[in-house]
Formats: structure tokens, C-alpha cells, sequence
């Protein structure tokens, strides 16, 4: 298995979301990225890329856009766990409005992995890569 920590660090340290921070994400799930360089990035297949399972694909999911592809990224790389999402309604100082955050957790039986961020994706992300990590380390 993969060590997450720097694709953990990246995730938690996103201020939202982002293309490269996409191509890490698929990068450490199974993606590979199909480029050649020759004074010009050109691509070696019709697609830039080759998804998990053999498939070309242009690009790779906007997974830290898109709470769809994190959820399906989850539950592929996740297989069996539960997740969940929810935004924080909690007021600020003196009931002045707080900075928008989402928590998001994934579970199963004996585990849970839990994060908070700004983006509902980039939550989900987060404490999936946290259990990705805990599976390397055991």
C-alpha cells in the first residue's frame, strides 16, 4: 500500500479545489497519467490519462470539486465503509456568522476516520485519505 501523508498534508493545507490537487488524488488511487515531453507536453494516448480499470479518460474526476466523484472515490477506495457529511451551523464570536466548515467521516466497524474543511469534498477527502493511511500503517 501507498504512504498518504503527503497527499494528506496537500488536502488539509487547500484552501478548495484544484486541478493539480485532482491529479494527486488520482494519482495515489490507482490513475496513471499518460504524457510524453518533447519541448511540449503531448499525449502519448487519445486520453492524458488511464483511469484504475484500463479505461482512457481526458482528465481525472474533480474530486475536490465535486462531492459526487469524492463520494464515489470513497466508496471505491473504501470498500463496505460508511461516510457521512454535514455543515456546521455553529455561530461565531457573539453570534456573529462563522466561517463556513463541513465535517465528514468515514466508518466501519472498529474505525472512524473524521476531518473538517472548508468544502464538503475536500472534508470527505480528507478523512478518507486519514483511513487510507491507518490501513498503511497497520
Amino acid at each position: 500500500m501507498t504512504d498518504h501523508a503527503d497527499i494528506i498534508a496537500s488536502l488539509e493545507k487547500a484552501t478548495g479545489p484544484g486541478v493539480l490537487l485532482d491529479a494527486l488524488v488520482a494519482k495515489a488511487t490507482g490513475w496513471v497519467q499518460k504524457w510524453k515531453y518533447d519541448g511540449v507536453f503531448c499525449m502519448d494516448v487519445p486520453a492524458g490519462w488511464v483511469r484504475f480499470d484500463g479505461v482512457p479518460r481526458a482528465c481525472p474526476p474533480e474530486y475536490t470539486a465535486s462531492l459526487d466523484a469524492a463520494i464515489a472515490l470513497v466508496e471505491r477506495v473504501l470498500p463496505g465503509w460508511s461516510w457521512g457529511v454535514s455543515r456546521s451551523d455553529e455561530p461565531g464570536e457573539n453570534g456573529a456568522p462563522s466561517e463556513e466548515r463541513y465535517y465528514a467521516d468515514v466508518f466501519a466497524p472498529g474505525a472512524e476516520y473524521a476531518a473538517d474543511h472548508a468544502t464538503a469534498p475536500l472534508a470527505l477527502l480528507c478523512a478518507a485519505f486519514d483511513a487510507l493511511q491507518a490501513q498503511v500503517a497497520s
